[in-house]
């Protein structure tokens, strides 16, 4: 019999009716955004701090929010997916309803169909750019692009930067920089005593019957990094190796398997041949052997494999060790 009751209440992409301890900077946003309701211009928000810790979830929480109550249409864009200029602006597109073409069409006329869909509709968007380092390590100009929007049409939008990286911004154009007009929110690691709140959230959600005593051991685990979703695997992986229901030893059984959350959430929007590289590269490799193993099950031309290898390097996939018979060695960062 399973112990679970509603499983998916543990997933990484699950999102609850509440968010505890957020409660703040859930006020502080939706506040900001709710300007876009006046037809006014809000501040451009950053939210940063470590993995695990609730950024993606409040962001996709408010957005939720607004799109049940204000009519204010919400785009919400992961970087590793979209991380350059036209395929920012044509997801853009498309969510709003412009035509718009992936391929074939230059980036001012996507910018252009943007514009005047959001015009014709008097639009006004919410954007979310998730991982947004991603983005500024591959095409910066994007931010322009979304910033200058609004020199063309009386419509708003509000623009949110979520990152890891308190100093993402660091190194963008000052004539960027000076137009973002951001109000930065960190969001801290959780304290035991949250994490413990947001544990037991779940499990009440999640299985029929737990022994006391687990929420605090998940807790304290995932409080180690102050990262939640290590909490949620645990339960996850425990909760399928329980028996009539969920008990300390099961979760202990688990605790000694390292968990990755991060590793596992890349690997769910990256492309076919990129995962296969990185299981390829379970030990340091170089570039031939990479490229004769993925020809096994992959049909790749070597241009293609470059380029995809040239990618992953920039997005922090993979790591360069040095050289070894005139290859480049090799080895996942994840």
């Amino acid at each position: 019999m399973s112990v679970f009751k509603r499983e998916e209440v543990l997933y990484p992409e699950y999102l609850p009716l509440n968010l505890p301890h957020r409660e703040g900077q859930i006020k502080l946003i939706s506040e900001n955004l709710s300007l876009l309701l006046k037809n006014s211009k809000p501040m451009n928000i950053f939210i940063y701090g470590p993995p695990g810790v609730g950024k993606t979830a409040v962001s996709k929480f408010i957005l939720r929010e607004f799109e049940q109550y204000s009519g204010i249409k919400n785009i919400y864009i992961n970087c590793w997916q979209y991380n350059t200029s036209f395929a920012v602006l044509s997801e853009i597109g498309i969510s709003i309803g412009a035509f718009v073409s992936r391929r074939g069409w230059a980036k001012d006329e996507i910018f252009s169909r943007i514009v005047q869909t959001m015009e014709n509709n008097r639009l006004n968007l919410i954007v979310v750019l998730d991982e947004v380092d991603q983005l500024i390590k591959n095409d910066p100009n994007v931010l322009y692009d979304l910033l200058r929007i609004e020199n063309y049409t009386k419509q708003k939008i509000g623009l949110i930067f979520i990152s890891n990286d308190k100093y993402v911004f660091r190194n963008v154009e000052d004539r960027i920089k000076s137009s973002l007009n951001l109000e930065d929110i960190e969001f801290k690691p959780y304290t035991f005593l949250e994490m413990k709140d947001i544990v037991e959230q779940r499990m009440k959600e999640a299985f029929v019957a737990y022994e006391e005593g687990v929420s605090a051991l998940v807790a304290a685990k995932a409080a180690e990094r102050g990262d939640v979703r290590v909490a949620l695997e645990i339960l996850l992986k425990a909760g399928r190796i329980a028996k009539d229901k969920l008990r300390v030893e099961d979760v202990k059984k688990v605790i000694k398997e390292e968990n990755n959350p991060r590793a596992q959430e890349i690997m769910k929007v990256l492309r076919e041949e990129e995962k296969r590289i990185l299981e390829i590269l379970d030990k340091p490799r170089t570039t031939k052997e990479i490229f004769e193993e993925l020809k096994k099950s992959i049909k790749i031309s070597r241009t293609e494999f470059y380029r995809v290898l040239d990618e992953m390097i920039k997005k922090g996939l993979i790591k360069v060790l040095g050289k070894e018979n005139r290859s480049s060695l090799l080895y996942k960062a994840l």
